[in-house]
C-alpha cells in the first residue's frame, strides 16, 4: 500500500470509527435511561456514522413491551389484536394519511425472518391496499420466527415506513405468528415525503476532487444513535439531493478525496417536517491530525513568521516541500506578543486560527478568514504570563475539538481543552511534570500514524523525543526520534509541508538556514531538505 493510500485508509477508518468528528456539536454518551426519553435533543449524541443498514432491516432488539403477538394469545396492543383460526396465519390492517384519509394503492409487504438467518428475510408476502385503505395478507404458512411489515407508496408521494407501535418514525416492531393466528390492527399513518437538497463547497480553486459524496444520517430512537441511511452523488457544481424522506432529525456529512488530502463537510442537526424541502449547504474542511497550518485557503500548509518590526509574514507553501510565494505581510504590531502559535480551527468556523500571548499575559485568539487575513480577535483571558511554553497539539483528549498545552515554571504540563467555539471547555488538567528540562516543545500532529496527536520535545543535550498521545488526554511510552538538534535556534511544526499526507518539521540553524524534516508517518524521518536562508531575523510562529 502506498503512503498516500495508507493515509487515506487511516482517515476513512478514523471517520467511520468516530476518531474524526468534525462537527460543531460536543459528543456525549447516552445514559442507560436515554431510550425512554424521546424528547431529548439528539444533537448531544452526534457521532460518526455506522455502516448503512440492509434494506429491509432485520428485526430489531428491544421492541416495546406488548408489541409481539404470539399464536393463540390475546394481547391488548392498542393497535393490534390476535385470534386463532384453523388455516394459515393472517395479517390485516389499514393505511391512511395524516388527515385520516384512507390511502389506496399502497404496497404492503410482510418479510419473514428466522433466528438462524436474522439479517435477511426467509419469506415475503405482498398485497396492495384497497380503496378504503384496508389490506389483508392471508394463508401465511411459511416457517419464520417473526415478521416485519413495510408500507411503500409506488407513486413516491408518501415516505416508506414500517409498522410500529411507538410514534417515533422508522421503528419497526417484529410480529410473531403462530399457526392459524390472525393479527389485526397493523395500521400505518403515512406521511408526505420530504427532500433535503444542498450544495457542498470548500474545495480551493483549481483543486479537483478525485472522489466525493454525501452521506445522510438519521437519529435512531430505538438504538439512541445516529445511523447512515443514504448516500448521494455530488454533481459537478457541488449540488446533491436526498428524496423520499420521512419527517425526522437528520445530519448531512460530505466527503472529498483530493491530491492534497481529505476534506470533510459536516452539518448540524436538521429537523425535517412532513412534505418539506429542506436546504442544507455544507462546506468542506481539510481533515488533519493536528493543528491546521493552511492560512491561505488552498489546502497547502504555510509558515508564519514575525520580523523585527512586528510585521506578520505568511510564507505560502506549494504543497510539495517548497514555496508558492515570498513572505506576504498579513499583519502588523505583532511584536507586542511574545508567543504566537497556529492553533488550527479553534473557533470551528472552517478556517485556521492563531493564538498569541501579549507581554501583559493576556491570551488572544486571532480568527483566520481562510484567505490570508483575519476575521477578528478575542481575548481569551489574563494570567497566562507564568507559562514558559504554549502550543497547540490538535485534539489531544479525543473530544473532537482543538486543545492548547501550557508548561509552567515548575515544569508541569497542563492541557486546556477547547470547547469548539473559540474558548476553553473545562479547567486545565495536569498531564505531566518534569518538563522544565526541555528547550523546545512542538505539536506536530499525528507523528507516529496511530490517529492520535503527539508531542515532540527537545532536551538540553539536543535529543528529540516523541511523546505519543493515547487519544484520550494521556500518553503512551516515549521514545527518542533524533539527536544533534541542539544547534537549531528554532523548531516548529510544519503540518504536511511536503504534501505526502504525514506531518513534517522545520528547523532553523544558527546561520539562518531553514531546513524541512519530512516525517515518515511512523514516528521517524524520510530525510531533510534546505528550503531557505536568511531566516535569522524572523521569529517562527509555533
Amino acid at each position: 500500500m502506498s503512503r498516500r493510500s495508507a493515509a487515506l485508509s487511516r482517515t476513512l477508518s478514523g471517520l467511520l470509527s468516530g476518531a474524526l468528528i468534525l462537527t460543531t456539536l460536543q459528543l456525549a454518551a447516552a445514559p442507560a435511561s436515554a431510550v425512554s426519553e424521546p424528547d431529548r435533543d439528539p444533537a448531544a449524541l452526534l457521532e460518526a456514522a455506522v455502516e448503512s443498514p440492509a434494506a429491509p432491516p432485520g428485526p430489531l432488539d428491544g421492541a416495546p413491551d406488548g408489541a409481539t403477538i404470539a399464536t393463540g394469545q390475546s394481547v391488548d396492543t392498542s393497535s393490534a389484536t390476535s385470534e386463532v383460526v384453523a388455516d394459515g396465519a393472517i395479517l390485516r390492517g389499514a393505511v391512511q394519511n395524516m388527515d385520516d384519509a384512507p390511502l389506496a394503492g399502497i404496497t404492503v409487504t410482510a418479510y419473514g425472518y428466522s433466528d438462524d438467518q436474522p439479517e435477511s428475510p426467509v419469506a415475503m408476502r405482498q398485497v396492495v391496499s384497497g380503496a378504503d385503505g384496508r389490506w389483508e395478507i392471508s394463508g401465511i404458512d411459511e416457517v419464520a420466527d417473526r415478521w416485519i411489515v413495510e408500507f411503500v407508496d409506488p407513486q413516491e408521494r408518501y415516505a416508506t415506513q414500517f409498522w410500529q407501535r411507538a410514534t417515533e418514525f422508522r421503528a419497526p416492531v417484529p410480529i410473531e405468528l403462530g399457526e392459524g393466528a390472525v393479527v389485526e390492527g397493523i395500521d400505518a399513518v403515512m406521511q408526505l415525503v420530504s427532500t433535503i437538497t444542498g450544495r457542498m463547497t470548500g474545495l480551493p480553486a483549481g483543486l479537483v476532487a478525485l472522489d466525493q459524496y454525501v452521506w445522510l444520517h438519521v437519529f435512531d430512537w430505538d438504538r439512541w444513535e445516529w445511523v447512515n441511511v443514504a448516500e448521494a452523488e455530488v454533481a459537478a457544481d457541488g449540488t446533491f439531493s436526498f428524496s423520499g424522506l420521512g419527517p425526522d432529525y437528520y445530519v448531512v456529512r460530505g466527503f472529498a478525496v483530493t491530491e492534497r488530502g481529505v476534506g470533510l463537510a459536516p452539518s448540524g442537526v436538521v429537523l425535517v417536517d412532513e412534505g418539506q424541502e429542506q436546504r442544507v449547504d455544507i462546506r468542506l474542511e481539510r481533515a488533519v491530525d493536528g493543528p491546521n497550518r493552511d492560512f491561505s485557503g488552498d489546502w497547502r500548509d504555510d509558515v508564519l513568521a514575525i520580523n523585527s518590526t512586528g510585521k506578520l509574514l505568511m510564507y505560502a507553501g506549494n504543497g510539495n516541500g517548497g514555496w508558492a510565494a515570498p513572505g506576504d505581510q498579513v499583519g502588523f504590531g505583532w511584536n507586542t506578543l511574545d508567543i504566537v502559535f497556529p492553533v488550527g480551527d479553534f473557533s470551528n468556523d472552517g478556517y485556521t486560527d492563531l493564538i498569541g500571548r501579549s507581554t501583559a499575559g493576556d491570551l488572544w485568539l486571532y480568527r483566520g478568514n481562510g484567505n490570508r487575513g483575519w476575521a477578528g480577535s478575542v481575548n481569551l483571558g489574563p494570567g497566562w504570563g507564568g507559562f514558559t511554553s504554549l502550543f497547540a497539539p490538535g485534539d489531544f483528549n479525543g473530544d473532537g475539538f482543538v486543545d492548547v498545552m501550557a508548561r509552567d515554571r515548575a515544569g508541569a504540563l497542563l492541557l486546556y481543552p477547547g470547547n469548539g467555539v473559540g474558548g476553553f471547555r473545562d479547567r486545565p488538567t495536569v498531564i505531566g511534570s518534569g518538563w522544565q528540562g526541555f528547550t523546545a516543545l512542538i505539536g506536530p500532529g499525528d507523528f507516529d500514524g496511530d490517529q492520535h496527536v503527539d508531542v515532540l520535545a527537545r532536551d538540553s543535550a539536543g535529543r528529540l523525543w516523541l511523546y505519543p498521545g493515547n487519544g484520550s488526554g494521556g500518553w503512551l511510552p516515549k521514545r527518542q526520534v533524533g539527536s544533534g538538534w541542539r544547534g537549531f535556534t528554532a523548531i516548529a511544526g510544519a503540518g504536511d509541508f511536503s504534501g505526502d499526507w504525514v506531518p513534517d518539521l522545520i528547523a532553523r540553524d544558527s546561520s539562518g538556514r531553514l531546513f524541512l524534516y519530512r516525517g515518515d508517518g511512523q514516528g521517524g524521518w524520510r530525510g531533510s531538505t534546505l528550503i531557505g536562508s536568511g531566516w535569522n531575523g524572523l521569529r517562527l510562529a509555533n
